[in-house]
């Protein structure tokens, strides 16, 4: 939160290869504090990860973020 470089350093590498799924919730939700939306698409393929605490930050990140390409994924779906 106090929009510090080396904590933007760590949570993209940590959202790139993060072995562990509590490293990924987090890596998420600090790209999403930090507004770093150059790593959209490591955020997006996160949309499908195994993990449903991941999958949530990375909907919440991206839907903060306005990312329309992403919307499809978690958009209502009508019956």
């Amino acid at each position: 939160r106090l929009k510090d470089a080396k904590a933007a350093e760590i949570a993209a590498a940590w959202l790139a290869s993060a072995p562990e799924e509590k490293l990924r919730d987090i890596a998420v939700r600090c790209v999403r504090e930090l507004d770093l939306r150059q790593h959209v698409e490591d955020v997006r393929r996160l949309l499908e990860d195994d993990d449903e605490p991941t999958r949530i930050a990375a909907m919440v990140a991206l839907s903060e973020w306005g990312d329309e390409a992403s919307r499809p994924a978690f958009a209502p779906t009508t019956a």
